[in-house]
């Protein structure tokens, strides 16, 4: 599980989501809307 939000923080998130080392993962929603754009 990983907890994770914030603009300085995207690029490590996008990554680990890539590597698929995350199973569960909750942010807010503005940094979602940078992952999913």
């Amino acid at each position: 599980m990983a907890l994770a939000g914030g603009e300085s923080k995207t690029q490590a998130i996008a990554g680990a989501l890539k590597l698929g080392v995350i199973d569960v993962f909750v942010t807010d929603k503005f940094t979602a809307a940078r992952l999913t754009a």
